[in-house]
């Protein structure tokens, strides 16, 4: 159970042209490259560079400090030693070019998410979502359309080989970007504290 939240600004509030994406920021975990790496050359379209788990994307009004003070009261529940669960794929994405092979995230940290997200929604001016359902994943790589199922299954063999079931979320960055590239971060922390 988180104790404490901290939290810290790195930009004032300023306007934002276009709609820009909230994204939850790993700990530099380096097994998830070598993870990503077993996916044969040949069946890749593109590596994901930046392992994220998307919180909300769409968010069309910025005010970190509004966001700020929200995400001050959130205490979700993360007691888990794991985000990760298991490999899985999305078929025909990117406008069906291409399949997702990504990292599923258990139960348990998808309910504490959401609690992130309802924040966030209840708090800025949000698009409206495409997404029936909210399914937080960790994307390891755009592959050729039609392999992600045979991929999914080859990777979910060395799932445990790269201590991938001790991979868990600690600071989260709630990152907005807009139409001129001018990027701000939010940052707090999700791992339990002394503190209170």
């Amino acid at each position: 159970m988180i104790t404490s939240r901290k939290l810290r600004s790195i930009m004032e509030a300023r306007p934002i042209g276009k709609a820009s994406g909230i994204v939850m920021s790993l700990v530099v975990y380096p097994q998830l490259v070598g993870f990503s790496g077993e996916i044969p050359q040949e069946d890749v379209v593109e590596y994901e560079n930046f392992h994220h788990v998307t919180i909300r994307y769409g968010v069309t009004e910025y005010d970190p400090k509004k966001l700020q003070m929200a995400l001050a009261s959130v205490k979700p529940n993360l007691s888990t030693d794991s985000a990760a669960s298991s490999v899985g794929y999305f078929e025909g994405v990117q406008d069906g070019k291409c399949d997702c092979v990504f990292l599923k995230i258990n139960d348990d940290v998808t309910k504490a998410l959401e609690v992130i997200k309802n924040i966030v929604e209840d708090t800025l001016e949000c698009e409206e979502s495409t997404f029936a359902e909210y399914k937080p994943h960790i994307t390891l790589a755009y592959v050729k359309l039609g392999r992600g199922k045979h991929i999914a299954e080859m990777l979910s063999e060395k799932f445990m080989e790269y201590e991938l079931d001790k991979l868990w979320l600690d600071e989260v960055s709630v990152h907005f970007s807009d139409g001129d590239q001018q990027e701000s971060t939010i940052y707090f922390n999700l791992l339990p504290s002394d503190e209170n």
